[in-house]
């Protein structure tokens, strides 16, 4: 259930190029993770959420999937949403238009033959985009979605320093990577 206003709200958002947090109005936030899915650490995560009973979203890549069909069957299966990452990861924004819309749909393809959804979010890597990026994914019928916390979790930060960074940066309507 959401009120009127964040629903206004939510409406307003995804007329916006890049959306970096959700509503203001809502004391919610957003679990994102990037890159998989995978066996190991993938695996792991879906268990706490599972246990915690939090949902979250998965911006998959292509390649991943290929490799690990199974973690994104049940990832869908858990109920989480799936979103693209592009098949192999490039910084989209040193590519040509042809090979970006073939990371975006390379993706889109494995993931329904897979587990039958399109998806309809869209986190380009590195978070790195420009007008060229925006206007191809919106043509391919996505949203873009960034974030408001990076966790820096690649660097190897602890659980305690993620946590940490996580309670510094968070406001309403937060989304977390």
């Amino acid at each position: 259930y959401i009120t009127k206003e964040e629903r206004e709200e939510l409406d307003r958002l995804k007329k916006q190029p890049i959306i970096y947090k959700g509503s203001n109005y809502s004391k919610k936030v957003a679990l994102t993770f990037d890159d998989g899915p995978d066996v190991a650490i993938t695996k792991q995560i879906l268990n706490i959420l599972k246990k915690e009973r939090v949902p979250a979203t998965f911006f998959v890549t292509g390649r991943m999937v290929k490799e690990y069909p199974q973690m994104l069957k049940q990832i869908a299966q858990d109920g989480h949403i799936i979103g693209n990452h592009t098949w192999s990861h490039p910084q989209l924004t040193k590519i040509s238009d042809q090979k970006i819309v073939t990371e975006l749909q390379r993706t889109n393809d494995i993931v329904e033959k897979e587990i039958g959804k399109k998806m309809l979010l869209f986190r380009p890597p590195y978070g790195a985009t420009n007008s060229r990026v925006r206007k191809l994914a919106k043509e391919q019928g996505f949203l873009i979605i960034n974030w408001s916390v990076d966790t820096n979790d690649w660097r190897g930060n602890s659980g305690p320093t993620i946590e940490e960074i996580v309670k510094k940066q968070i406001s309403n309507g937060g989304i977390i990577l």
